[in-house]
C-alpha cells in the first residue's frame, strides 16, 4: 500500500551497496497489489508493517487501516519499522470493537538507503547487522521475529515496547531514513 501507486513499477528492484551485507548484489521482486487503498491491501492479511513515515503520522495511517483489520477476531500482526512514540498503546487504543491485533516493531531502522528511482529501484547503502524487534513483553509471542528475518535478513533479538518508547533517539529523523 502506498499514496502513489501509479509511480510504481510491476517489477521492483533494490541494489544492494553494502559489501559486507550477505545478500546479492540486486534483488527483484513483483508485488501481487501495489495500491493506496486500504479496503483492498488489508483484508486477508497477516501482517501489516508500517514503514518509512515519521511517528507522527502513525496514527492516521493506522485510522486508515484498522477498520479492514478482520472483525472475526482472527489475529493480525501491526508492526512499524522504527516503533517509537509508543506504537503499542496507539495500536491498542485505536482497534476497532471485533479487531485482534498484536503489536511489533523494530527498535531501530534496518537499513539506511537511498531511492534512484521512486517505485522502481532502492538502494541499501548500510544494513544493521543486529536488529531488535520490540513485541508484547520483549518475547515474541507471535513468531515475528521468525517472519521477519528472511525479509531483513540480519540477526533480530528481542526486546520490550518499553525500552524502544524510553529509547533517545530522534523518531522524526530516522524513519525518512529508510
Amino acid at each position: 500500500m502506498t499514496r502513489s501507486p501509479a509511480a510504481f513499477a510491476p517489477t521492483l528492484q533494490l541494489e544492494n551497496a553494502d559489501a559486507g551485507w550477505d545478500v546479492p548484489e540486486l534483488l527483484e521482486g513483483t508485488p501481487s497489489l501495489i495500491t493506496s487503498d486500504p479496503s483492498l491491501a488489508i483484508p486477508g492479511a497477516d501482517m501489516v508493517l508500517l514503514a518509512g513515515l515519521p511517528v507522527h503520522l502513525n496514527r492516521a495511517l493506522l485510522l486508515s487501516i484498522l477498520p479492514h483489520l478482520p472483525a472475526d477476531g482472527r489475529l493480525v500482526l501491526v508492526g512499524s519499522v522504527c516503533c517509537y512514540g509508543h506504537f503499542s498503546a496507539l495500536l491498542s487504543s485505536l482497534l476497532p470493537p471485533g479487531a485482534n491485533a498484536s503489536p511489533f516493531g523494530t527498535a531501530l531502522i534496518p537499513f539506511c538507503c537511498s531511492t534512484p528511482a521512486y517505485g522502481r529501484r532502492g538502494r541499501v547503502i548500510g544494513a544493521k547487522r543486529l536488529l531488535r524487534v520490540a513485541t508484547p513483553g520483549g518475547r515474541d509471542p507471535h513468531g515475528v521475529k521468525k517472519i521477519l528475518g528472511p525479509v531483513l535478513r540480519t540477526r533480530l533479538e528481542d526486546v520490550s515496547f518499553l525500552a524502544s518508547t524510553l529509547w533517545p533517539n530522534n523518531a522524526s529523523l530516522h524513519p525518512p531514513i529508510l
